[in-house]
């Protein structure tokens, strides 16, 4: 009996100890692992791509990655294929930080970098020559040595399509624009976007023929310089020239909008002198698009600025009255854009 006794009492030590190092086993296990997110490099693909235009002209495309971190992203590799509709055009190829393409052949890009920083980002734009007209598509993504703990960002597919030369690009549909308001006092600057909103449910177009323009008005003035046009403050999409008293925007690429997707011309400084009138600061800010759009409301063509008479000073509410409806008639079936407000010091445009 003394025996059964020693034995039970040894198999319990056992089944003690078996759990104390299975324990340990299964903390030796988990420490390396909550080390090892420490080592994945969260990548996202960034790129773009039109969505359709003309056989007798080249479709603008872009690839690149952006590092969320925690950890750098070393040796990685962004690609992107496209069906034989079009062809690389290896002489159009630019590069926005540390990336390089090795490798360019008639459907196929490959682009990489031995390290990407955390917070950090590199792009490559390129065209592509159509053949003639049809319907295509194209592929990208991204990779690096690192485990990526959210993949879903890290590649892209879809079509696109090129008419043909006598068929004419669509005019486009949507309504572009915003309502605001702001107070400037006599005397200050202000940075703002030179922006609108994709208003309409079904998203809208954008593409060549869309200009944009702005004047300055009662004292006050731009700093001259150039800028682009983004959307969504990310891929550039046409040109501006900046003066003293006009801005003028020009759309230069084709594609399709979501709503709530914003077209900007970005950090304008405006400046507002001493002497400006109170209440006397209506931006000018035009959109003017090809013949046949459809869709734009031009209800959402106002954004007055105030400028009350002391500083600092209460808001001065906008009288829009007669003098207001006398700008819309001037300014014909435009739709205003609005600007928000940066920074209190200005820069060249």
């Amino acid at each position: 009996m003394k025996t059964r006794t020693q034995r039970h009492g040894a198999r319990r030590a056992l089944t003690v100890l078996a759990g104390v190092a299975m324990a340990l086993g299964l903390g030796a296990v988990a420490a390396p692992a909550a080390q090892a997110a420490d080592t994945d490099a969260d990548l996202s693909l960034l790129n773009s791509g039109q969505g359709r235009w003309g056989e007798t002209a080249p479709g603008a495309f872009s690839i690149g990655a952006h590092n969320h971190g925690p950890a750098v992203a070393t040796n990685w590799v962004a690609t992107a294929t496209f069906t034989d509709l079009v062809t690389i055009d290896p002489a159009s190829v630019t590069y926005e930080g540390a990336v390089t393409c090795p490798v360019v052949t008639d459907q196929e890009i490959i682009c990489s970098g031995d390290a990407l920083a955390v917070d950090e980002e590199a792009v490559v734009r390129f065209e592509v020559i159509p053949s003639g007209p049809g319907t295509g598509s194209w592929e990208a993504s991204v990779t690096a040595d690192e485990v990526d703990p959210n993949p879903g960002p890290n590649s892209v597919s879809g079509p696109f399509e090129v008419t043909p030369v006598d068929e004419p690009d669509p005019a486009g549909s949507g309504d572009w624009g915003t309502t605001g308001s702001n107070v400037m006092a006599p005397g200050t600057s202000a940075f703002y976007d030179l922006a609108f909103t994709c208003l309409s449910t079904e998203g809208c177009d954008y593409g060549p023929g869309v200009t944009i323009t702005d004047k300055a008005v009662n004292g006050a003035t731009f700093n001259a310089g150039t800028n682009n046009v983004f959307i969504n403050g990310e891929t550039s999409i046409g040109d501006c020239d900046v003066t003293t008293t006009d801005i003028s925007c020009t759309v230069t690429e084709t594609g399709h909008a979501d709503q709530g997707d914003v077209i900007s011309s970005q950090s304008i400084s405006y400046n507002v002198s001493e002497d400006a009138p109170a209440d006397s600061q209506v931006f000018a800010q035009t959109i003017a698009f090809p013949a046949g759009w459809t869709g734009n409301d031009p209800s959402n063509d106002v954004y007055p600025i105030s400028t009350p008479p002391e500083v600092p000073g209460p808001m001065v509410s906008w009288q829009v009255g007669a003098g207001l409806g006398g700008l819309v008639l001037l300014l014909g079936g435009g739709a205003l854009l609005w600007r928000r407000q940066h920074s209190p010091q200005p820069v060249a445009a």
